[in-house]
């Protein structure tokens, strides 16, 4: 520790200090006799080096320099120098040189004390320096429980409009998605394009989800949610723009394929806004809710598709060819330019970004370490481009070496696929079957969305209940097998709607019989959708993202490509052969939950990401 002196020591020219220093410590001593003189070797100077950040003065001005310094610390300044922990305080007026690259001799006043001491501690490998004032204070946090910077903290009233603002732009992203199907015979007679051709805009979009949670997730991570709100929505309306007006079907496919792969932000980044603003059961009620309003809208999609295919005028021509079609995207333009504005209002609710407030208070109150002030995600989080290397990477690893990402990607997407399917089932057994035109075929479609209510009421309620009780009974150890009871149930619902659906599809039958076996059907599909989704957060816990990523990449693909075959499927096979080898598929995949229900933990316990359990 440095000696105090009451008074600042007598100046004599005819004493010299030595400083000798040890470079290759970490944190090396520099000792300054009080009255003797010793030439230092070559080898033993103060280095230039990166590896020692200690700035030597001009020897002509080193005299005065250090006497300032002994006169700031009488006055009980702190002074400080780059990298360095001065316990005698360095001079301010010293400036920082090109250091000779040696000093043997430096002349300074005498002084009664024996020695100072001057610690200088190394520079990081890295090439950063040690600030020894970069502490957890200049770490700005939320600041108890009432901090109205912390987005759980809002009024209801901005909490509902963040969620709702989502939950529409996921409702007409995914909406407008399967709308498309139901205007292709118009595409067909406006581009002269086969059926094949023109279903491609259907697959492109969808397959443009696909990439959402490698890119629009870690994103909105780095740069806040709202931002990747608005330009998601203002790009996913442009893209609408161009579809409104393409003059070619390869148009109309590019357009297409950009408007899916920019809408799909809100698609990956829904559950962050629920989970920014709620806590505890809170959460999974409104991410329940979240979702059965994204698969809602594949089932709205036909009946704004029918609608606008039946009743809508014409609005244009291209070379005499009415274009009543136009309406579709003249509506999704409409719908995208709300909910662009419905994100301009609502609030920012990243609470790092919401932190950013008062680290620019900080900033202004305190300049002098303004620098320093950061949140916790500043100092220490990684870059957006990292983000997305990491997400992508753990993506691949898990598609290689996880069996539970495997089998849960295979029944997520064989449930969703065949929602998809029915889109050409539907005007096969109602349109051909029944004598119903587009926007009366696109109404069967309710009964999907009834079943899809249902199954978000019975998670809400009775579901939500039972686990809690199944937590009980474990001794509040949460096991992600708890989740699967309502995948299970909704596997055997799945069997059950597709046999109803297939042995009722007949045109003796009335519409309404298959109508509610698709409401059956569409029952466990949501039900295995949620029980599966609860499960991969429960068993990934903060490597979800990249579960997500790879499952959602598979399920994207495979969603898009079922309807290039779907219409030839039923119509050669005849819908009750057609809808039975799918049932067939889903007894099969009854022993995934079963599987996972026995075996799971033991799976988990081998897994390099998933959540160990004994």
């Amino acid at each position: 520790m440095p000696i105090s002196h009451d008074t600042p020591p007598a100046i004599s020219s005819s004493s010299t200090y030595e400083l000798d220093t040890m470079p290759q410590s970490e944190s090396s001593t520099v000792r300054i006799p009080s009255s003797s003189t010793t030439d230092l070797p070559a080898s033993n100077t103060l280095s230039t080096e990166p590896s020692t950040v200690f700035n030597t003065p001009r020897a002509s001005t080193s005299l005065s320099n250090l006497v300032d310094a002994y006169k700031a610390r009488e006055e009980g300044k702190k002074l400080s120098g780059e990298g360095v922990e001065w316990l005698v305080d360095p001079p301010s007026a010293v400036k920082e040189h090109d250091a000779p690259s040696s000093l043997s001799r430096l002349d300074l006043p005498s002084s009664p004390r024996s020695q100072e001491t001057i610690t200088i501690h190394k520079r990081e490998e890295s090439g950063a320096t040690t600030h020894p004032e970069d502490s957890e204070q200049y770490i700005v946090k939320v600041e108890g429980d009432k901090d109205p910077l912390d987005a759980h903290n809002l009024p209801f009233a901005w909490k509902f409009l963040a969620c709702f603002s989502v939950a529409f732009n996921a409702l007409i992203v995914s909406s407008f998605g399967s709308a498309y199907l139901f205007i292709t015979p118009d595409l067909e007679q406006a581009f002269g394009a086969s059926q094949t051709v023109v279903t491609t805009g259907f697959v492109v979009y969808v397959i443009g989800w696909g990439p959402g949670p490698l890119i629009w997730a870690p994103l909105a991570e780095s740069i806040g949610r709202k931002p990747v709100y608005i330009g998601s929505s203002l790009a996913w309306t442009c893209f609408n723009i161009g579809c409104a007006r393409a003059q070619s079907v390869s148009t109309m496919i590019v357009c297409r394929f950009f408007a899916g792969f920019f809408g799909c932000a809100c698609l990956t980044n829904g559950g962050g806004t629920n989970t920014d603003i709620f806590a505890g059961l809170a959460i999974a009620r409104s991410i329940a809710l979240y979702s059965a309003v994204v698969f809602l809208g594949p089932v709205l999609g036909p009946i704004i598709g029918g609608a606008i295919q039946t009743y809508a005028p014409s609005v244009g021509s291209l070379e005499g060819d009415t274009a009543g079609w136009r309406w579709l995207f003249y509506a999704a333009i409409i719908s995208g330019a709300f909910s662009t504005l419905l994100y301009v209002i609502s609030p920012e609710t990243l609470i790092n970004k919401r932190l950013q407030r008062r680290v620019k208070e900080r900033r202004q109150r305190d300049p002098l370490h303004a620098p320093l002030y950061g949140t916790e995600a500043d100092k220490h989080g990684m870059s957006t481009v990292a983000k997305m290397a990491s997400v992508a990477g753990g993506a691949i690893n898990m598609l290689r070496s996880e069996p539970i990402i495997v089998f849960v990607s295979l029944w997520q997407t064989t449930v969703m696929a065949i929602i998809y399917l029915f889109f050409d089932a539907f005007p096969v057994v109602f349109g051909l079957g029944h004598g119903f035109n587009a926007f009366q075929t696109g109404l069967t479609f309710i009964g999907c969305g009834v079943g899809m209510l249902a199954a978000c009421l019975w998670s809400l309620t009775v579901d939500l209940h039972l686990w809690i009780r199944r937590l009980k009974r474990a001794n509040m150890e949460r096991q992600p097998e708890m989740r699967l009871p309502q995948g299970l149930m909704g596997a055997f619902l799945t069997v059950i709607g597709l046999f109803w659906f297939g042995y009722t599809s007949f045109p003796s039958i009335h519409w309404m019989v298959p109508i509610v076996g698709s409401a059956v059907y569409s029952f466990g599909a949501l039900s295995v959708m949620l029980s599966t989704f609860a499960y991969v957060v429960d068993t990934y816990l903060a490597r979800s993202s990249p579960a997500f990523a790879a499952i959602g990449l598979i399920r994207s693909v495979a969603i898009g490509v079922f309807p290039l075959f779907g219409a030839q499927f039923y119509l050669n096979l005849k819908p009750r052969n057609a809808t039975l080898i799918l049932a067939l598929v889903a007894v099969v995949e009854i022993a995934i939950p079963l599987g996972a229900m026995k075996w799971g933990q033991r799976l988990r316990n081998k897994s390099h990401y998933a959540m160990k359990t004994t």
